[in-house]
């Protein structure tokens, strides 16, 4: 059942809010994160084999917990969104924003009315029907959130229309497919590629709407905080491979 979002409200109280993606679910390594303070997790399901079923699992631990449950799903339909939503997921992470409309589909698809058109009905996201469906619309409209991929030259130019959306809570650079939008596949370090994450904080600062720098190492967050960013993010692949050489490092230096 949809329960607080803990990471929307640290957001936005103006707090730092951390949390970590994963292309596979499982339910004792969502515990893990839980257990070490993470404030949200995001299953993959544009890049990881996951579907709605397979993430309700990865949903119950995620409550046990008390980290908030996100996915990204793999297009902006509302068919597809609304069944990772009626997990109980908090909210999604949606690809391939590329302009205002783009924008104003996925915030219709994730929001009841008044401020969409998702489908109601009483599935596990209510309570299968604990809740009264007025009732749980306007819970749901306060508590979930939409996370827009800035992931093209496009989206960077439309950027400004973008940030002005109501109800899109964060947007989030993909540095990945930004650098391929450029035709400079995975050169992260471009001062292009730089100049156009700027942008996107600037616009995010002028609208309040939080900036995500994704698909940088952890050792650019400091960089992307100083700059202005507050939602972070790293991976399950991240944590166990960096956490991993630092031990067998450590061990056969030692």
């Amino acid at each position: 059942m949809l329960g607080e979002n803990k990471a929307k409200a640290r957001l936005g109280g103006g707090s730092t809010v951390v949390g970590c993606m994963m292309m596979f679910v499982h339910p004792q390594v969502v515990e893990h994160l839980g257990r070490a303070g993470l404030d949200w997790v995001l299953f993959d399901g544009e890049h990881g084999p996951v579907s709605p079923e397979s993430i309700e699992i990865g949903v119950l631990a995620a409550e046990h917990v008390g980290v908030t449950p996100l996915a990204r799903v793999p297009v902006n339909r509302p068919e597809v969104i609304l069944r990772f939503m009626d997990t109980g997921i908090a909210g999604v992470l949606v690809p391939h924003v590329d302009t205002a409309d783009d924008a104003r589909r996925a915030v219709a698809a994730v929001k009841y009315h008044p401020l969409g058109e998702r489908g109601l009905a009483g599935a596990r996201a209510s309570g299968y029907g604990a809740m009264s469906q007025p009732e749980f619309v306007e819970y749901s409209n306060a508590q979930t959130m939409v996370l827009a991929m800035i992931e093209s030259v496009a989206a960077v130019e439309n950027i400004e229309a973008i940030a002005e959306v109501e109800g899109i809570d964060v947007l989030n650079v993909g540095t990945s497919d930004l650098s391929q939008s450029m035709g400079r596949p995975g050169k992260k370090d471009d001062p292009e590629l730089v100049d156009m994450i700027r942008r996107v904080l600037q616009v995010g600062e002028a609208t309040g709407k939080a900036v995500a720098v994704g698909g940088v190492p952890s050792t650019e967050w400091e960089r992307w905080r100083r700059e202005g960013t507050r939602w972070f993010g790293t991976s399950v692949a991240e944590l166990l491979l960096s956490g991993g050489r630092r031990t067998v490092a450590a061990v056969r230096e030692g």
